[in-house]
């Protein structure tokens, strides 16, 4: 039997059909990458977290042990001892002095100096920029570039996403508010916004304005019938502009009835 389910796990390896029981076939599928980035560090520098009790002469052994050099002192009030930044000789090896430090006793831990880094901004995943379709998002500096373009490739690729407090104008055909890149960002006019609707219990970051982001929001998902009388009436999953001029019409027509 054992044999048996060895050859069949081969075959199936193999990507060859396997005939089990009952005339069943078996093949395997390719797993999706999910490969996860190596986390990066700087080459020659430890973080250094000491002992509450770890003096002088401990934190002089320690920089001693790997031969470092302080390079900045971290202790604050969030710590619970001395807090160092070391830096390392030329090809020492930032794995075995991060071992070395932990062995001592006056040493709570000890880590490479990690480079952190945000993933969050990336370009659009809209085929049509990424095919080059797009001309009037790049800019002079871009590729492919374009001098009279909006340049928000750049401002994309230093990591700027931009500002709900800025708002853009459209003076051409329109916007299609449902769309789902651009429902959330639709502006709500403060001014314009029913009496009845009880802005203060929906405005989740209390800046005095709504925002679809925040009608959006799952803080938001049990309030939005009782506080605001707000329901998805298109359906497509979210509330957008439509279920606003939708619900505010239902409501006005139920209050005059």
């Amino acid at each position: 039997m054992l044999r048996r389910l060895t050859r069949a796990l081969f075959r199936t390896a193999t990507r060859q059909p396997v005939r089990t029981v009952a005339g069943l076939h078996l093949r395997t599928e390719p797993l999706e990458d999910r490969s996860v980035p190596a986390a990066s560090f700087v080459s020659n520098e430890v973080l250094v977290q000491f002992q509450a009790g770890a003096g002088d002469a401990g934190l002089a052994a320690a920089r001693n042990a790997v031969g470092g050099q302080l390079a900045e002192d971290l202790t604050d009030g969030t710590t619970a001892g001395p807090l160092e930044l070391l830096t390392l000789p030329a090809g020492e090896s930032v794995d075995a002095a991060v071992q070395s430090l932990q062995m001592l006793p006056t040493v709570r831990y000890a880590e490479p100096n990690w480079v952190l880094s945000d993933q969050s901004v990336a370009a659009p995943s809209d085929p049509f920029y990424s095919a080059g379709s797009l001309w009037g998002m790049e800019g002079p500096a871009t590729s492919p570039a374009n001098q009279y373009g909006s340049n928000a490739a750049a401002a994309w690729a230093s990591g700027s996403v931009g500002s709900q407090g800025v708002y853009v104008g459209v003076i051409d055909e329109g916007i299609d508010y449902r769309h789902p890149d651009l429902y959330q960002n639709i502006w709500i006019n403060r001014g314009e916004i029913p009496s009845f609707v009880n802005v203060p219990a929906l405005d989740l970051n209390h800046d005095g304005q709504l925002s679809f982001r925040e009608l959006n929001d799952p803080g938001d998902a049990g309030r939005l019938a009782t506080d605001g009388h707000i329901h998805d009436i298109n359906g497509n999953g979210y509330i957008d502009a439509g279920d606003l001029l939708s619900n505010l019409a239902s409501v006005i027509r139920d209050l005059f009835n």
